[in-house]
């Protein structure tokens, strides 16, 4: 967790735990960082990106394949 997302009272509050700073946030964190930082931009992105990806599956019981097959479900549906 980057000092930015916290609260100084949430910082105190995790800094009485210093032997879970590696749990909490890895090292390095570089990619953390850098996709904190662009959330945004990526929340935009991904959802245009994600249709032209092809996936394959490890066996004929991949979850993951399942799951981005719900998660295209849900874009084609129009919001409100």
């Amino acid at each position: 967790m980057s000092s930015d997302f916290l609260s100084a009272a949430e910082r105190e509050r995790w800094h009485r735990f210093p032997e879970t700073q590696g749990l909490i946030r890895p090292q390095p964190d570089d990619a953390i960082e850098f996709f904190g930082k662009r959330y945004s931009c990526l929340r935009q992105l991904v959802p245009l990106w994600r249709p032209t990806l092809t996936l394959w599956a490890q066996g004929p019981d991949d979850t993951d394949l399942r799951a981005m097959e719900v998660i295209r479900d849900l874009d084609r549906v129009p919001t409100r």
